[in-house]
This record gives C-alpha cells, structure tokens and sequence, in this order.
C-alpha cells in the first residue's frame, strides 16, 4: 500500500470516529483585538473590539449579552459564532452598558446607541464599514438590540457629529429575547421597566419596551430584517418564559407587513447547544451583505511551507458552473486528496481538524505549483439551501505528523 493509499484509509479510519473524539479541537479563547475601549463618558461605557484583519473595511456585528453576563460572553458563551465571523470577514465588537437590576429601562438602549454612534463615528479606526452594521442580541441584550433595529432612530440632524450617526442596523440577529411584553403573564417580573411585576406597568411603557410593537407602530424608511433563534418549546399565551419560541413567531408575524425584511427574515427553532447551529446565522448574515452564503469553517493544518487553502468562485446554482480551487502547502505537483460530505464532523487529526464527515474521497493531481482548479457545473437537481462540506488534505514529509490540511468549506446551493 503506498503513502496516498494510506492516507486515504486514515480518512475512513477517522470518519468512523476511532482516531478521537469528536467536536471541535480545543484552543485557546479568541483575545480581543483591543479590550476596554471607552465609547462614553461613564466607567460602564466599554467595548471589546475583535478584528477581521481585513485590508479594507470589514462589515460589522454589535453584540450585546443578555442578562448576569457581561461583554466576555461573546468569547465564552458565543465563542463558536465568533470565530466563524471572524474567519469570514467580519468584525465584532462586545460592548457594557449600565448593569441591570441596578439601572431599568431605558438606559441599557441609550448607552447601546452611543456605543452604536461611536462605533459609526470612529469606522476607521476599527476598520470597519458604518454602512454593513448588524445588531446581535441574547436574551435581555436582544431586546435593546431589537429596540434599536425597530425603534426610534437615535441620529440627531442638529446634534454634535457622533449624535448625527444613526442607530438602524442593517440586519438583527435575535437570540431568545424576550420581543413583546404583552405576552408575558401579569405576574411575570417587571422589573427591566422598574415595578416588581407586569401587572403594575404602564401600557404604554410596554408598549415602548416591546420589539414586536415597535415594528408595528414606529414609522421607519427601512425595516431590517430579522434572524431569530429560539428553543423548541412553543406555548400559548400568558407565557412564564422570557425564551419561549412564541416570542419569535410574534416578532416574525410583525415583520411579515413588510415585505422586503419579511422575505430575508430567518426563525430557527432548536436549542442553542445543537452544533453548528451558528453556521446558518453567520450564512444568513453573509447574505445580508450580498455575499455568498459559503462559509470558512477553518480547522486548517500549517505544512512545512504555508498553509493549505480551499476557496470557491462562480455560480452554485442548480445548471450553474463554479469553480473549486485548492492551493497546496507544497509549490510542486502532488496528489492532494479531496475530502467531501454532507455532515460537519469536525474530528481532531494530527493537529487539525477533518471538517467534512467524509462521504467521498477523491485523489487530484495539481499543477506544478501545487494549485488544482476544477471546475463543475452544478447539477439541474441540486436542492437551494442543502449543504456540502469539502477539505482536502495531502502528504507533506516535513509537515506535522507528515501531512497537511486545508480550512474546511462549507457550500450551500444557491437558489
């Protein structure tokens, strides 16, 4: 059995899962680009600032924790979501506000629309693009950010220049938030609008405090769309849980009376440690920006002279041609072994990661510098929204543990 042979059996060997356990590689926590930027006059105004690394201004997602967490969560509870924008180009910026219980309703909004403004005002120097902003909120976080998605704009014509900077994402991402009061019981706590519980609260005040009412009633010349994430468990009004996936469908029924936000607005219900959940919001958001919805899933492996990439180009609809290019860690003709599946299994191998489940392991030859393009039209049947996960992987005497890896690729068909 030759080397190429062999390789190919430790894939299938891996795919079994008896070469480790699965899930992702463990790494060190993803550390700020610049941590405790201050974006407002109070101690409590603070930003954690997570660049891209891109060369020209990247796009930009505003995060803000729910409620007992703080600006880390987005590297500790979120962390998986992170990386994934990251690797696709995306900043992110985690900001503080004043802490709930000790501050009510409205101060968590007005300091996440300065930060907002600040974050607009100061674009170039986090290299970030003011126009591709995108709001993200878990829990309490989600309904600020929601408020100010839908809510009245914080821009000031008159104002300093900071204040004249609107607050209007260009898309919101929703993580269990709790959107509409109203359908909360009476006795459910009120005290994020200041009474002990709803039963005391002044309609009105709700009704200001509710994203699902804000869409309704606050004039707007956009509307972004939504992408919201929920659990399972769906139950009729009053309800006791600020997650329940009523609470969603509530906000996306509001969207559904505009039609442009409705037609790109996404609801997933499945629990918020399913795998790879995060893949579909970083894709959505990906299309948001009018990019393709294909997503880096990194879990490249460095060989003896670069590391392996894998990209692709052109159309992935069903009759379209793409382009599928992979660049060798080895500048000379070698046999590279092109891995593919339908599942993201994501095992630990020699230092990397085998990102497709494989299902099919093709060996290609490259040109002499190590570059192999194939180009293949997409089949008529192909179904828009399913999913591929491609990676290859090829010998490298010099490399860890003999081998190397490209980032793994996830392709969605196009419609």
């Amino acid at each position: 059995m030759n080397r190429g042979s062999r390789l190919a059996l430790i894939f299938l060997v891996a795919a079994a899962g008896l070469c480790g356990a699965g899930g992702a590689a463990e790494r060190a926590p993803i550390a700020p680009t610049a941590s405790d930027v201050p974006y407002g006059p109070l101690p409590e105004h603070l930003l954690d600032w997570y660049s891209a690394g891109t060369t020209a201004p990247a796009p930009v997602v505003v995060f803000l924790h729910g409620g007992g967490g703080d600006k880390t969560d987005v590297a500790t509870k979120q962390e998986a979501t992170l990386q994934l924008l990251l690797w696709n180009g995306l900043t992110a910026i985690s900001i503080a506000t004043r802490p709930f219980p000790q501050y009510i309703y409205p101060t968590q909004l007005d300091d996440a629309a300065l930060a907002t403004q600040f974050l607009r005002a100061n674009a170039a120097v986090f290299n970030v693009d003011p126009a591709q902003l995108v709001h993200w909120g878990t829990s309490g976080g989600g309904i600020v950010m929601g408020l100010l998605s839908y809510g009245v704009d914080y821009a000031d014509p008159s104002g300093t220049p900071l204040e004249q900077h609107s607050t209007r994402p260009l898309a919101f991402i929703n993580f269990q938030s709790l959107t509409n009061f109203f359908l909360m019981a009476p006795w459910f706590s009120g005290m994020f609008l200041g009474q002990p519980t709803l039963a005391t609260v002044d309609p009105l005040l709700m009704a200001a405090a509710s994203v699902s009412e804000n869409v309704t009633n606050v004039p707007r010349p956009y509307t972004p769309p939504a992408m919201s994430l929920y659990p399972p468990n769906e139950t009729p009004p009053p309800l006791i849980d600020p997650h329940d996936a009523t609470l969603g469908k509530d906000l996306h029924a509001r969207l559904a009376a505009f039609p442009a936000a409705s037609s790109q607005s996404l609801m997933i219900k499945k629990s918020h440690e399913e795998p790879h959940f995060y893949e579909d919001v970083v894709s959505w958001i990906l299309v948001r920006l009018g990019r393709p919805p294909h997503l880096n899933l990194g879990g490249a492996l460095a060989g003896s002279n670069g590391t392996p990439e894998l990209s692709i180009a052109g159309s992935v609809s069903p009759n379209g041609t793409c382009t599928l290019t992979c660049r060798a860690a080895l500048q000379q003709a070698i046999t590279v072994y092109l891995v593919a599946g339908q599942q993201n299994a994501s095992l630990p191998y020699a230092g990397g990661l085998m990102v497709p489940y494989p299902a099919g392991i093709f060996a290609l030859p490259t040109d002499g510098n190590g570059v192999l393009q194939i180009a293949a039209p997409v089949p008529s049947f192909a179904v828009p929204g399913s999913s591929y996960y491609l990676q290859f992987w090829h010998v490298d005497p010099a490399g860890p543990a003999g081998l190397a890896a490209s980032n793994g690729l996830r392709v969605t068909i196009e419609p």
